[in-house]
């Protein structure tokens, strides 16, 4: 049996998952999650509480990019790589990528509409990134970082005939499209659950409050009428963010050429309660539905399996370490005692445990055939193990005297690098003097700059903002929901937090509807199309059936 521990990071959270396999069965030792301030503290807390001192880890790699390039199928491997790694030289080019800072992994699929071309999934990050996660688990097991948007696919059956998506509500949102069982298109939206909770801590001033206050809010449907206001008062920070992730899924599984079948949804942003009936009343084509691991009984469980789906990105990281899914997208480069430690990234169990059984017969064999004859000199087996021996010695002498060399050039350069730096710094200090004298004498010619500018913008001011307050209105007669109502519009000149050298003006508008989402929906329009900047509301109230919110922002 052999098992792995995964680690999903982001910014103030881990989720962890322990996973063991015996043959075709998985079975989920230890999960959880943990909010953290200091990285460190968490990972030895949960090292301790899952007992996985000797246990390899699987976590998720940061912030990667992914490019696709099409190559015929018919070249041979060798010119199929050759010909993604021009495509990729010619792709840094035109970005401006440098391309030696970048550690890439690819897979390979067929291409949907051209059975002559086959599509090349390509992902690429910086190298400093997986340094930065190696370093934060030093000292531990660490033996693969992959990409979650691949990995998640490992909870998943997946099938042949079948097309799907899975869209995963973490940090950041990704959609993994899935055709006739093979991973085919992989989009990253730039909303996530990050922002939503950055909003709610805002507030609270705490992540782990943020967190507990996603789990038990309700997303008003049409279903749930009955929502109540005390309940859900985190709405207004929640909506309009899953508003723009839910409309950007829409267009992507909307696609013709795929034809979705089914969307799995999972991440942090799945536990929000009716998260699926939201999405399949935008999604009304396709089926939408809570992504549960598949090898998980539902009618043998004791724990709830929102539990489970709660770390569904561990689980699946840890499925990635026991060698499910695709086998050439870690970025951890693994050493030769990586290789030995965990043979089933590399081979199948079986194959381990046959090659194991070949060398301990062919041990015993030797054993028993040969064996030391000092008294009557050594015949060929023993002259060329003494032969083996002195040269083991030989190269551990040369190892030793090579080491000795090295070690000394290493200090003796390093104490050229510490001279070095110290010039460096007497230099520094004397451009800083240089630079306090230059600041001291343009004080004078900054404060008359100033004066013209003042006096500029007074000028031109009242000529900027001259027909800021009709377009404003034209703006929200244009976006306003059906069911929502404006009661008031006022405007004021101040100083807006959108541009402090000038002073703008502020809008206030006080709205009502009948329900929470109409009004999140307008919020989330103004954000959208810019028609208020630095856009913050108030505290629903809820009076004679009509819910009532106030709204402010910057004109742009």
């Amino acid at each position: 049996m052999s098992d792995c521990l995964g680690l999903y990071i982001e910014k103030n959270l881990i989720k962890y998952a322990k996973v063991s396999k015996e043959r075709d069965n998985i079975k989920v030792e230890a999960f959880g999650f943990k909010n953290y301030d200091k990285l460190d503290d968490a990972l030895k807390q949960i090292i301790q509480e899952t007992y996985s001192y000797k246990t390899p880890i699987s976590i998720n790699l940061s912030d990667e990019f992914y490019n696709y390039f099409e190559v015929f199928s018919m070249l041979n491997k060798k010119d199929i790589e050759r010909a993604i790694k021009t495509e990729f030289e010619y792709l840094c080019e035109e970005k401006g990528y440098n391309k030696s800072v970048l550690d890439t992994r690819h897979f390979s699929v067929a291409e949907i509409d051209s059975k002559e071309k086959i599509r090349a999934i390509h992902i690429a990050v910086n190298k400093t990134e997986i340094a930065k996660k190696t370093q934060q688990l030093e000292g531990y097991k660490l033996r693969n970082i992959s990409p979650l948007p691949v990995s998640i696919t490992n909870l998943v059956e997946l099938k042949n005939n079948e097309n799907i998506a899975i869209v995963n509500l973490e940090e950041k949102t990704s959609v993994t499209i899935i055709v006739n069982g093979q991973i085919y298109k992989i989009d990253l939206i730039e909303h996530g659950m990050k922002e939503i909770f950055d909003k709610i801590n805002s507030r609270e001033n705490s992540y782990a409050k943020a967190y507990e206050v996603c789990k038990n809010t309700t997303i008003y449907t049409s279903e749930s009428s009955n929502l109540q206001i005390e309940e859900n008062i985190y709405l207004e920070e929640i909506m309009p963010t899953l508003y723009s992730i839910v409309r950007k899924v829409n267009e992507i599984v909307s696609d013709e050429t795929l034809t979705i079948a089914k969307v799995y949804i999972t991440g942090s942003g799945a536990l929000v309660n009716n998260i699926d009936l939201y999405f399949q009343e935008t999604i009304r084509q396709i089926k939408c539905e809570i992504l549960k691991p598949y090898f998980i009984q539902l009618e043998t469980l004791r724990l709830n399996i929102k539990d489970y789906i709660e770390v569904n990105s561990a689980i699946a990281l840890a499925l990635q370490g026991l060698g499910e899914g695709l086998k050439d997208i870690n970025f951890k480069q693994l050493s030769l005692t990586d290789k030995i430690e965990l043979p089933s990234i590399f081979q199948k169990k079986e194959e381990v445990k046959e090659k194991d059984d070949k060398k301990a017969s062919k041990f015993e064999a030797l054993k028993t055939n040969f064996s030391f004859n000092l008294s009557g000199g050594f015949d060929v087996i023993e002259k060329y193990l003494l032969h083996l021996a002195g040269a083991i010695l030989i190269v551990i002498i040369l190892y030793s005297i090579f080491s000795n060399v090295a070690q000394n050039q290493i200090e003796q350069k390093q104490a050229e690098v510490e001279q070095t730096i110290s010039s460096m710094n007497t230099q520094i200090g004397l451009v800083d003097n240089d630079i306090n004298k230059i600041k001291s004498r343009t004080a004078e010619y900054k404060t008359r700059i100033d004066n013209l500018n003042e006096l500029n913008r007074k000028t031109s001011e009242k000529y900027e903002i001259k027909n800021a307050v009709p377009n404003l209105l034209n703006r929200l007669m244009s976006i306003i929901p059906t069911n929502v109502q404006l009661t008031s519009i006022e405007t004021q000149l101040r100083q807006g937090s959108y541009n402090s050298s000038r002073k703008t003006y502020h809008a206030i508008i006080k709205a009502q509807a009948k329900n929470y989402e109409q009004l999140g929906i307008l919020k989330a329009q103004i954000i959208l199309d810019n028609v208020l900047l630095n856009v913050k509301s108030d505290t629903s109230t809820k009076q004679d059936g009509l819910v009532k919110v106030t709204m402010e922002g910057d004109l742009p």
